[in-house]
């Protein structure tokens, strides 16, 4: 697979999932925006990937609708294009039962999880749309879009919303010749996950946890240009999970 001249935007790209996407796409070939709210981590992130590839930081609150606009426009004027969007920013808001749960919390989820993947992706079909160019969308959402786990009712409903807007935006956006999918992984090893309370454990078949750089190749498969009659679909990356009674 190879993205030589192509140009993405990785939302969530200061670490965990995003970071690993933004290590992969650049390996294939790509010019790569990462995306996060946090300054110093992104710089970091932006460091660490440089040897790979051509990699620009661009701090952005994903929940701001003309922040966004200004990203996808800056994205625009320094690689001429955007091709490619990965959606992979996202909070888990753990520990609360739902007769308890906060609707701060609860909106502040909404707002970053499903909200904010609107507003990039509206914004990036956007720019690729005017360009006339092929686009590629895809969303990070989660297997607690079809299962979910207890005390993180916003976080499961989150996803569960994102799986309904990818397959809106792909039926949408087909005339465009923007293909939208999704990835639902399981349990993955990174720091926010790690978060969470051990009585979410990791049981699949295969009897661990994803690790990143695993979501990330698949992530590359579905940008590949050879993968332009895929579209509304979602690739579950569970271990198993949903196969096991």
């Amino acid at each position: 697979m190879g993205l030589e001249g192509l140009a993405a935007v990785v939302t969530g790209g200061g670490g965990g999932i995003g970071r690993a996407v933004a290590d992969q796409l650049l390996r294939a070939g790509a010019r790569v925006a990462i995306v996060a709210r946090g300054r110093e981590r992104l710089l970091n992130a932006q460091a660490s990937l440089a040897p790979i590839g051509e990699v620009i930081a661009c701090p952005c609150d994903v929940t701001d609708a003309e922040a966004v606009a200004r990203l996808m426009a800056d994205v625009r004027e320094a690689f001429g294009q955007i091709d490619i969007l990965v959606c992979s920013h996202g909070v888990i808001t753990a520990g609360f039962d739902f007769l308890d749960f906060p609707v701060a919390r609860w909106r502040e989820t909404i707002d970053i999880n499903l909200v904010g993947t609107f507003i990039c992706g509206q914004a990036a079909a956007r720019v690729m749309s005017s360009l006339g160019r092929r686009g590629r969308i895809i969303n990070i959402s989660s297997i607690t879009a079809f299962g979910s786990v207890p005390r993180l009712s916003a976080y499961n409903t989150s996803k569960g919303a994102v799986e309904a807007l990818t397959r809106s935006m792909a039926v949408d956006l087909a005339v465009h010749r923007i293909t939208v999918n999704a990835i639902a992984p399981g349990r993955v090893r990174t720091a926010m996950v790690e978060t969470l309370p051990s009585s979410s454990p990791t049981i699949n078949p295969i009897g661990r946890a994803a690790e990143p750089e695993e979501i990330a190749r698949a992530v590359v498969w579905l940008a590949d240009p050879a993968t332009s009659f895929v579209t509304g679909s979602t690739l579950v990356m569970d271990g198993g999970r949903r196969a096991l009674l």
